[in-house]
């Protein structure tokens, strides 16, 4: 906090009380439009201090879907007027289909700031499946007709796709 004295015409002055406050915003979060199920979502936030004072030690945390569940934060301090950029890798693994990505400034709202609304950002991703990946096991059984001088003998096998992916 800091004073100033508002002169008036009359030689008198006032007290007045100004408060330096600091502002986070979380201005952009940016994602891939897809990734395939299993691999992180890699994300990163530009976070600013638009405020005239330092914002020390404050969580930006990232979500999937509602900020009700957080899945991974960062420890983050700004100078007035500065900003960064911070990046995470978000599971995948349970999800399908279409999903946002949230992340939020100040997230234990630590830092008084006069303007709440700005500490959130938002992407929208797609999560896909693999798509037709055979896990094909080797081929064990030695053909009978292999000939003692060259070597060279048939053999015919049938693959199966025991795999995990999708058909198209």
């Amino acid at each position: 906090q800091g004073r100033c004295d508002d002169g008036e015409a009359n030689g008198t002055s006032a007290a007045r009380a100004i408060t330096i406050r600091t502002n986070l915003a979380a201005t952009e979060l940016s994602a891939p439009a897809t990734v395939l199920q299993g691999t992180p979502l890699s994300v990163a936030a530009a976070v600013n201090n638009t405020g005239l004072s330092n914002a020390t030690n404050f969580t930006v945390t990232f979500y999937i879907d509602s900020f009700a569940n957080p899945v991974t934060f960062r420890t983050l301090s700004l100078p007035p007027g500065q900003g960064a950029s911070v990046s995470a890798g978000l599971p995948t693994a349970s999800l399908t289909g279409n999903h946002t990505a949230l992340v939020r400034a100040d997230s234990g709202a630590i830092i008084p700031e006069p303007n709440e609304t700005d500490n959130d950002a938002s992407a929208a991703f797609e999560v896909t499946q693999d798509v037709l990946a055979p896990d094909i096991t080797g081929i064990t059984q030695i053909p009978s007709d292999v000939s003692e001088s060259t070597r060279a003998g048939n053999i015919s096998a049938t693959v199966t796709d025991q795999g995990v992916g999708v058909d198209p």
